[in-house]
């Protein structure tokens, strides 16, 4: 039988909806602007429009499962009973038994506003005609976080009243749906009315001290009288009526009236409600969230920005996206882990379903990561006994997956299985919560934990299991996914929903209810033990079984206590809206105004950005390796991917996080000697080139992020670049013995001082050019001036492995047409030879162990562009501009660029350097959206950690960083404008496309200005987020003029002619 819900968007509703959908409750939500895309079942519905009452009865009768009980939530009007009893009448006749009404604690049965309709229900109670309950809480804390109050603390520091000093039990609208809740879904109907307060009566001084810590920024409470109270209201808005009334309201606050905190809350739930105080500072999230992202320019809101997000894209066909529920830079990643694709756990590629897990990364090559302990369900045992459930391996316990029960939202996943459970899942910072629910013949259902990872890479592990309790809690050693040595991580996991009959251990195909813990180690010869704990249940009363999974890298009592601190009280709904709250705080500085672009287009950007803040993931105290009070970030997977647009992006969007994250690289040097430049499970990973976290750290500095010891930043950028490490295939860089005496890596270099992948030297050759040019940025804002004039020579390095005479054929014999590339080069000065085509798409893929060649996952061909420290000198070297053009295009049109792979992302916007910026535009939409798109297999490529991510939305916002400098290559975006809302300095960079075709022919900048004034460079720079400011750029469907002229290009530092003059010639 179906619940009817009303108003929708409101504060109650929305948590309430999410309470009876996660419980199972059949609901249809009704509303006056239904969305097509609502995860619930929504109709048309009017308050002030009769002949909207009959939609929603249709609906469900249509569904066979008619309307028995209403929530009802009326508009803010003086009239609102006479409103809301219409409807009470109609939908009475049409069977509804049951109403609960929100009303308020000031207005009593017969009462203004909700008043009449609480007294009617009243009467028809006592006739039995209906079942009722009125909901009467007390004053909203979120109200502070609304309307006018959200203005004043935002722009004047202020919230204003005419309470006083009176006090006030502040309420949650989600302990008022939790109430709510019971009274829809009880068996028998409260008749009665509720009034609902806090646990902790506050005047308004206090709530702007809590207001003032939570933001960190002063708040003041400014008293006002009755009159000047009332006139605020109407300045805002409020009707004249509905102002008197709610200054009258605060006048009797301020003369003591409500003010002692009732039990209700407790009573009802069973749950006490936390303190006022407490309440707020645990809601911080949500409230910064609203606080932050509320800004002058016009665009998408904050729900058009979350609900724009499809984590799905980039799950099937290689982008190995994670696509289920996690916070931003959460280490808890809970998803259904396949038998296919499964590198993130989860790939839309119909494989069956293994288990579900909360450890995952996203977007990452190499063999899959984490996924460990992997709880599985069953709906019961075969002959009623334990033997008649199924073991052994995940793989022969694994269930498909019914076509189109997937779903995916930020902070949400669930899928059906065909077994007939169905599965949802979030997450908080260190655990998952799952909704196990069953069918109604699953009379004894069986709960497993594996102690395996998606690889089967465990080591040894252990188990033990609480007979009573059910709580199933262990450890094992694993192997990182991509790099060297082990990792142990713990859980602890609780079930709730039913009584527990039977637990024990199971070995391979064997299990029995004593013992109930187990050691194992990973087995003998090729034989992998499978083992693990399984807890059997009695019915469950409701049909869900919910289990909670804490997760640790220090102890399983860690596990424990993050567990019952995140989510002690298994409040799915709650644990969800908290986890939606933090995404929509992430996802709230950019808005756009579409101007006609399609939805899939809105789709790829926004959720380019959620990608973009899945990792690196917040480790901080959870790092068993060493103790410090820096935090500790891990899955950096891996920096050679990500420093290109993944941490620019984040120092424009989320200093904050950013500004942590180089804290724990400099951290990570401090410790064990070195940066990383891939790590992942709290192990070193493979460096797959240069030293690249010191381009992370140069972007940083040169962009002026704050809250870094650059002083200590630069010893640990100056370690990389003079210092060699013994085992420099995991972190800095090898050959510096010949980088410093020969300028190059040479091929079948001889290092003496320690060992790595000898091959890549090309690759290699040209990131430690662009690292030391990061140093140099570095030590010239230091004042390390002979620092600086080394690095800055050290950075010409790459010319040394050009060779002007060399050509490029094709297999068939046919000439590319192009002379002049970089080759291998032995220490003795004399060549070697590379085929330019080889690794390219159109030959063998080269990486780190397969097909090892002497560039790293690309070709000579792409390489030949990766000079971003000095395109002036690339461009003379390669024939002057026209050239270079031809080149770049042919690059691009023949097949030999991988966009996929992050190396060739630069080569879209290099036309800049040569005068011919809407080349760069041109190029960039053939790719998007043909390769980057809203789809499942939107991606043509791994996602990388978000870098494919973040390189949309910096090509779709229309600025582009060349990472490690202060500069951004400008295009117009794909919308009529964005918005861009630093969170330290509040202002608003803003990008306007005039003559904006969604069409995209016009695409084409013919002029511009920044502030109203004419700009003509094609390039802007890091103050215009920190300072903010209006780019206007004036589109048109042929090239022009703009940015053509030599003094508009973008910097290059020209070095490579001073240095190298020889190779000019």
């Amino acid at each position: 039988m179906t619940i009817l819900i009303t108003g929708s968007n409101g504060k109650t509703a929305s948590h309430l909806t999410q309470m009876l959908h996660s419980s199972k409750h059949p609901i249809l939500v009704v509303s006056r602007r239904p969305k097509e895309d609502s995860l619930f079942p929504t109709v048309r519905f009017d308050w002030t429009d009769q002949s909207t009452f009959e939609l929603p009865f249709a609906h469900a009768q249509a569904k066979d499962s008619p309307i028995t009980a209403a929530y009802l939530v009326g508009p803010d009007v003086m009239n609102v009973s006479q409103l809301i009893l219409r409807f009470v009448d109609y939908a009475r006749r049409s069977g509804v038994k049951r109403f609960v009404l929100v009303s308020a604690w000031e207005i009593p049965a017969g009462g203004p506003l909700n008043g009449r309709t609480h007294q009617e229900l009243e009467i028809l109670g006592t006739r039995n005609e209906v079942e009722w309950t009125v909901l009467r809480p007390h004053f909203f804390m979120e109200n502070f976080i609304e309307s006018y109050s959200l203005r004043t603390i935002r722009e004047e520091g202020k919230i204003y009243s005419a309470a006083e000093d009176g006090r006030l039990p502040f309420i949650s609208a989600r302990d008022i749906a939790a109430i709510g809740y019971q009274a829809l879904t009880d068996e028998k109907s409260h008749n009665t009315d509720h009034i609902i307060t806090g646990g902790e009566s506050l005047n308004h001084d206090e709530v702007a001290e809590i207001l003032s810590e939570v933001l960190g920024k002063p708040i003041q409470h400014v008293k006002l009288s009755h009159a000047d109270f009332r006139q605020l209201l109407t300045a805002n808005g409020v009707s004249t009526e509905m102002a008197e009334y709610l200054a009258d309201l605060d006048v009797a606050v301020a003369n003591g009236h409500g003010a002692e905190p009732t039990s209700v809350v407790q009573r009802v739930t069973g749950n006490p409600p936390p303190s006022s105080r407490m309440r707020h500072i645990s809601s911080r999230l949500a409230f910064l969230a609203t606080y932050s992202i509320i800004t002058k320019a016009q665009g998408t809101t904050v729900d058009d920005n979350f609900n724009l997000v499809d984590p799905l894209i980039g799950s099937y066909n290689g982008g190995n996206v994670f696509a289920g529920a996690s916070l931003p830079f959460g280490m808890a990643k809970a998803v259904a882990d396949v038998s296919g694709a499964n590198t993130a756990g989860f790939s839309y590629d119909f494989s069956n379903v293994t288990g579900f897990s909360a450890l995952h990364d996203s977007g990452t090559g190499g063999k899959p990561s984490m996924g460990n302990f992997p709880l599985s369900a069953q709906p019961s045992c075969a002959g009623d006994t334990i033997q008649g459930c199924k073991f052994d391996s995940k793989y022969e316990r694994a269930v498909d997956y019914r076509n189109g029960s997937v779903k995916a939202r930020p902070g949400y996943f669930s899928i059906g299985l065909v077994n007939g459970i169905d599965v949802e899942m979030t997450a908080a910072e260190h655990t998952a919560l799952f909704n196990f629910q069953f069918s109604g013949n699953a009379s004894s259902p069986l709960m497993l934990l594996d102690l395996t990872d998606l690889q089967d890479s465990r080591q040894n592990a252990s188990i033990a299991v609480d007979p009573h309790t059910g709580r199933i809690k262990g450890n094992g050693t694993f192997l990182p996914s991509f790099g060297v040595g082990s990792y142990q991580s713990y859980f602890c996991a609780d079930f709730k929903g039913a009584d527990v009959r039977d637990t024990g251990i199971w070995v391979n195909e064997r299990a029995g209810t004593e013992p109930k813990e187990l050691f194992i180690n990973r087995g003998y010869s090729l034989f992998y033990i499978q083992a693990g704990a399984f807890v059997r249940f009695r019915k469950p009363t409701n049909g869900v079984i919910q289990a909670r999974m804490g997760v640790s890298f220090l102890s399983t009592d860690q596990a424990c206590q993050n567990a019952e601190q995140e989510i002690p009280d298994f409040d799915f709904a709650a644990v969800r809206s908290a986890a939606e709250d933090a995404w929509k705080a992430r996802l709230g500085g950019v808005s756009i105004k579409a101007g006609g672009a399609s939805s899939d287009m809105q789709k790829t950007f926004f959720s380019g950005i959620y990608r973009t803040l899945l990792s690196p993931q917040n480790y901080t105290g959870e790092n068993p390796l060493w103790t410090d009070s820096e935090p500790y970030f891990d899955s950096f997977y891996c920096i050679w991917d990500s420093f290109r647009t993944t941490f620019p992006y984040l120092v424009i969007t989320q200093p904050d996080a950013i500004s942590h994250m180089i804290r724990s690289l400099i951290s990570t040097y401090t410790h064990l000697g070195w940066l990383p430049d891939c790590r992942m499970q709290l192990s070193k990973g493979y460096s797959q080139g240069g030293s690249n976290a010191d381009v992370v750290i140069g972007d940083a500095y040169v962009k002026n992020l704050t809250g870094i010891d650059w002083d200590k930043a630069y010893k640990a950028v100056l370690n990389d670049a003079e210092n060699e490490p013994f085992d420099w295939g995991v972190n800095g860089r090898g050959g510096l013995q010949s980088w410093k005496r020969y300028g190059y890596i040479p091929f079948n270099d001889f290092d003496y001082l320690g060992f790595g992948p000898d091959f890549h030297t090309i690759s290699r050759t040209l990131e430690y050019a662009y690292n030391d040019f990061a140093v140099a940025q570095i030590s010239k804002g230091l004042n390390h001036d002979s620092d600086y004039e080394k690095y800055m020579q050290r950075s010409a390095n790459w010319l040394n492995l050009y060779k002007a005479n060399q050509t490029s054929f094709w297999k068939n014999g046919t000439d590319t047409g192009f002379t002049g590339f970089f080759q291998p080069r032995f220490a003795n000065g004399t060549w070697r030879y590379q085929d330019p085509i080889e690794c390219s798409p159109l030959d063998e893929f080269c990486s780190y162990s397969s097909n090892p060649k002497e560039t790293f996952e690309s070709a000579i061909w792409e390489y030949m562009f990766y000079v971003p420290q000095d395109q002036a000198t690339l461009i003379k070297t390669l024939g002057g501009p026209s050239e270079f053009i031809r080149r770049l295009n042919y690059l691009h049109e023949s097949g030999l660029l991988d966009i996929g792979n992050e190396p060739s992302e630069l080569t879209c916007f290099q036309y800049h350097y040569a005068g011919r910026p809407g080349l760069s535009a041109k190029r960039l939409h053939t790719y998007i959206p043909s390769s980057f798109n809203a789809s499942v297999n939107g991606l043509p490529g791994n996602d990388d950690s978000g870098a494919s991510g973040s390189f949309l939305a910096f090509a779709m916002s229309g600025l582009f960083p060349v990472a490690g400098q202060n500069v951004y290559l400008i295009i117009p975006p794909y919308f009529e404008s964005v918005n861009y809302t630093h969170p330290q300095t509040d202002k608003v960079a803003t990008i306007i496309n005039r003559n904006f075709d969604p069409t995209y022919h016009a695409i084409y900048i013919q002029n511009a200005t920044l502030g109203g004034q004419p700009y003509s460079k094609s390039w802007i720079g890091h103050e215009f987020f920190l300072e903010g400011g209006t780019l206007e750029l004036t589109l048109g469907q042929t090239e022009s003029g703009w940015a053509t002229q030599e003094k508009d290009f973008p910097p290059s530092s020209n070095l490579g002619t001073s240095y190298h003059a020889a190779f000019i010639s």
